[in-house]
């Protein structure tokens, strides 16, 4: 498991949808690899619109985890 934290705490927008694009792409050409990837960050716009590229659809699978819920804190307990 890669925990990628704060994705959107990285330094420019630019560099964070590089990220995703790089990642995705990486798991599309490498589908058997055991690595995965888990990216948490806060919903901005330009994030999620990385993640809409085309070529990425296969790529990720998408949870959204409301920190502020009571689900949301057993869930990431769950995951960390």
């Amino acid at each position: 498991l890669i925990l990628l934290n704060g994705l959107d705490e990285c330094d420019g927008k630019e560099a964070q949808c590089k990220i995703i694009l790089l990642i995705g792409k990486f798991t599309l050409q490498y589908p058997t690899s055991p690595l995965i990837w888990l990216i948490t960050s806060h919903p901005e716009p330009h994030i999620q619109d990385a993640f809409l590229e085309e070529e990425l659809q296969l790529a990720y699978r998408e949870m959204r985890v409301l920190v502020d819920s009571d689900r949301g804190h057993l869930d990431a307990e769950k995951y960390l």
